[in-house]
């Protein structure tokens, strides 16, 4: 009988963990953090089909103050190939020191948004300090 019970309760622990990776409800990404100087410029490279509609936009205002967008663009893998995935490329530029979010979801832009959609979130740290200045690896691009 306690064997059958610690097989339930496991059984249980499992599905409530898994289940929003089996069922599509895993939408939220951990937060990534992107430490950089002010004046350079960075890019964040995210996975994307738009042969399906779906697109990355921002998912909330950017702080104009820190973070500038300077452009964006779509890259096909695999151009010869219809209906392949790709990757949108973000490029931004750092302004002044402190602290900024930015927040991407991949939608539909025409479709009224009924469901949270998948989202990707990153933390940049505008800095001048030592730190940087002695650390030989500048991060420029994020995937």
């Amino acid at each position: 009988m306690r064997k059958l019970s610690v097989t339930i309760v496991l059984a249980t622990v499992l599905f409530v963990m898994f289940f929003p990776v089996l069922f599509g409800k895993e939408t939220r990404s951990p937060v990534e953090i992107i430490t950089i100087e002010p004046g350079n410029r960075f890019m964040i490279k995210l996975e994307s089909n738009r042969t399906t509609g779906f697109q990355w936009q921002l998912g909330q205002p950017l702080d104009k103050s820190k973070l500038q967008l300077l452009r964006t663009e779509y890259i096909t893998s695999n151009p010869k190939i219809i209906g392949g995935e790709g990757k949108e490329v973000w490029v931004f530029k750092a302004l002044a020191p402190g602290r900024a979010v930015i927040v991407f979801k991949y939608v539909r832009p025409w479709e009224k948004e009924e469901s949270e959609p998948k989202t990707k979130s990153f933390v940049v740290l505008i800095r001048e300090d030592e730190l940087l200045e002695n650390n030989d690896w500048t991060p420029q691009s994020y995937e």
